[in-house]
């Protein structure tokens, strides 16, 4: 009676060994490959919601500052025939950090905290003496004030031109509103650092 398992050569089982090998070099070489998607994955995600993070800080401790002090944290003259429009640096942050600035918190409450940035991306850092919190590409935040005091704020993304059919297409189904009713806006520029953009921008008034 002939035996079932034939003969296997030197050869072959050599070329069978290589082959396995060469399975398990593969194996190993994704699943490392997935582990580093993944760890940017996740760290991309932390990035973004230290972004939403600060985005939220400034849209809740400047309206609780206001309450409390009956202006808004910043220098010099305000207007009150329109809204102001300024960027998230200058004497405003440590005031709202429990700094008294030019008398600007003689209580010196702390209305916020914000993580120290690293290579002047993703939080606060200094130029000089001024403090500047910046966004994960580095560029600071955009803020619209209700300094005008109608409980209003005119929504800058109204009228924008968005070049992608599906958003195009999405804004013809629910328009955009032309005003918004709150008494500040925050929003990052998002990747290309265009504040123009809107497709990638941040915005404390929209869910992401």
């Amino acid at each position: 009676m002939q035996d079932a398992n034939p003969f296997i050569s030197p050869a072959a089982k050599k070329t069978g060994c290589r082959c396995l090998l060469l399975a398990l070099a593969i194996l190993i070489a994704g699943v490392a490959a997935l582990t580093v998607f993944f760890r940017y994955a996740a760290q991309a995600k932390k990035i973004y919601w230290l972004d939403r993070y600060a985005i939220r800080d400034l849209r809740i401790s400047i309206p609780d500052y206001k309450v409390e002090y009956h202006r808004f944290p910043i220098l010099g003259d305000v207007p009150t025939s329109q809204d102001l429009a300024l960027r998230s640096r200058g004497p405003m942050l440590p005031v709202l950090l429990g700094k008294n600035i030019e008398g600007l918190n003689p209580k010196e409450i702390k209305f916020m905290g914000l993580p120290q940035a690293a290579e002047r991306k993703s939080g606060l850092w200094q130029n000089g003496d001024e403090w500047v919190l910046s966004d994960q590409w580095g560029e600071p935040f955009y803020l619209i004030l209700d300094t005008s005091g109608d409980g209003k704020i005119a929504n800058p993304e109204f009228g924008a031109e968005h070049p992608y059919p599906r958003s195009a297409q999405s804004l013809q189904q629910h328009p955009l509103p032309e005003m918004l009713p709150v008494e500040i806006i925050v929003y990052s520029s998002g990747p290309d650092r265009d504040p123009k953009t809107w497709s990638d921008n941040i915005c404390s008034w929209r869910s992401e």
